[in-house]
């Protein structure tokens, strides 16, 4: 059996609102690239 690791995901010009968690992805094993992106979110925790 294969497992299924995280990562592998792609976030360009996307609007973050305040429900937003991304913290999902600091121990990806896979790249995960992010550009572009606004985080519209009063209390902004990790920023990618």
């Amino acid at each position: 059996m294969h497992d299924n690791p995280s990562g592998d995901d792609r976030y360009y010009n996307n609007v973050f609102t305040e429900h937003s968690d991304l913290s999902a992805y600091d121990n990806a094993r896979l790249p995960v690239r992010m550009d572009g992106n606004v985080l519209k979110c009063p209390r902004a925790g990790n920023l990618h």
